[in-house]
């Protein structure tokens, strides 16, 4: 028996390598593809962690900024809680701040110095160094003319030395009218 193949040799192996091309082809195309996506997101990645950095290195500054404004709040509580005391303190004691007011504005400057100053409801007590006498005979008339005071009296004079300077210390006791 004759065989006889009528079909050409060449078709029939070409239809074979036309695939096998095609998905090498297509094989490479897709290794191409993953290979420039990776150093795409890997360049991303790059870009997005330094902005990561820059993002964590101005948290730090708000961090701070946010810790001072809490400090300066907590000082403005204080302050506040300060002043409405004080306010209390100046709507009760409305008078002794005229009587201290009226004490230390009539003091002769630079001639008269206070070492302490005794404030009870019915009598003040003042005791300083004058550098002579007629200052704080001064100072004393000056505190007879407040209406306020009933009597204003000297109760000692001593003489002492202070840094090598006479001076003369004093203690002036200051009766309130009722």
């Amino acid at each position: 028996m004759v065989r006889i193949n009528l079909l050409p040799k060449d078709k029939k192996v070409k239809s074979r390598q036309v695939p096998e091309k095609i998905f090498i082809i297509f094989a490479i195309l897709i290794y191409l593809f993953m290979g420039a996506s990776y150093f795409l997101l890997e360049k991303k990645e790059k870009e997005l962690n330094k902005e990561v950095e820059k993002l964590q290195a101005e948290l730090a500054k708000y961090k701070y900024v946010d810790a001072e404004i809490k400090k300066l709040k907590e000082k403005k509580r204080n302050a506040k809680e300060k002043l409405r005391i004080l306010v209390k303190l100046l709507e009760k004691n409305l008078l002794l701040i005229q009587e201290v007011d009226a004490i230390t504005k009539n003091i002769p400057r630079g001639k008269i110095f206070f070492e302490e100053l005794d404030y009870k409801e019915e009598k003040i007590t003042i005791k300083g160094n004058s550098i002579n006498l007629k200052n704080i005979a001064k100072y004393i008339r000056r505190l007879e003319q407040y209406k306020k005071f009933k009597k204003v009296s000297l109760e000692e004079t001593k003489r002492k030395k202070i840094d090598n300077q006479q001076v003369i210390n004093f203690q002036i006791t200051i009766e309130k009218k009722s």
